[in-house]
C-alpha cells in the first residue's frame, strides 16, 4: 500500500449552528476528532465545542478547510463565502448539508441546489447528505428500535459517496 492509501482522513464541520453541533455530537459519540469552524473567532464557540467533547476542536475557517472531508453546515446563502476560503478544493470531499429554503429556481439558474454548491467548490468532490434530517433527529444516537437511522447520500462521484 502506498502512503496515501494508509492515510486516515481528517474532518471538519463548517457551521456550528443546530445542524453543525448535531454532526459534532455524532463524531464525539464515535470518539472521532473533528475541527469545527464558523466565520467567527473560534473562541466565541469554544465553550459549546468543549461541552460536546474533547474531540471537537474549534478552529479558524482557514485552518479547518485544510481537512480532507468538510461538512458544509451553513445557510445555503453562505456557501459561496465558505468556498472563497480556498482557491481550489482539489483533493477535498465536501458534504453538502445545506438546503436552499426560500431560494427561487431562477436564483439557482434552474439547476439543483447541490450543483450550484458543487460549482462554487471548484475541483472538490461533492456529496449531498444529512440535509433530510432535522437537527433534533440528527442529534440522537442513530440506533433506533433495533435498527439504525438511514442517511441518504447523493453524488455523481461514486468514490466520494462510498467514502462518506
Amino acid at each position: 500500500m502506498s502512503k496515501s492509501e494508509n492515510k486516515v482522513a481528517n474532518y471538519a464541520i463548517v457551521g456550528f449552528g443546530n445542524i453543525g453541533q448535531a454532526l459534532a455530537k455524532a463524531f464525539a459519540r464515535k470518539g472521532i476528532e473533528v475541527s469545527v469552524a464558523t466565520t467567527r473567532d473560534p473562541e466565541s464557540f469554544a465553550s459549546a465545542a468543549d461541552a460536546i467533547g474533547s474531540t471537537i476542536i474549534p478552529k479558524k475557517l482557514a485552518e479547518a478547510v485544510k481537512a480532507d472531508i468538510i461538512f458544509l453546515a451553513v445557510r445555503f446563502e453562505s456557501h459561496s463565502d465558505v468556498a472563497k476560503a480556498l482557491p481550489t478544493w482539489q483533493g477535498k470531499t465536501i458534504v453538502d448539508v445545506t438546503n436552499a429554503y426560500g431560494v427561487s429556481p431562477e436564483e439557482l439558474g434552474g439547476q439543483p441546489s447541490s450543483r450550484v454548491v458543487a460549482q462554487a467548490f471548484t475541483g472538490g468532490r461533492l456529496v449531498k447528505g444529512f440535509n433530510h434530517l432535522a437537527a433534533a433527529v440528527l442529534d440522537q444516537d442513530p440506533a433506533v428500535h433495533a435498527g439504525r437511522r438511514v442517511v441518504f447520500l447523493g453524488s455523481d462521484d461514486d468514490g466520494a459517496a462510498t467514502e462518506i
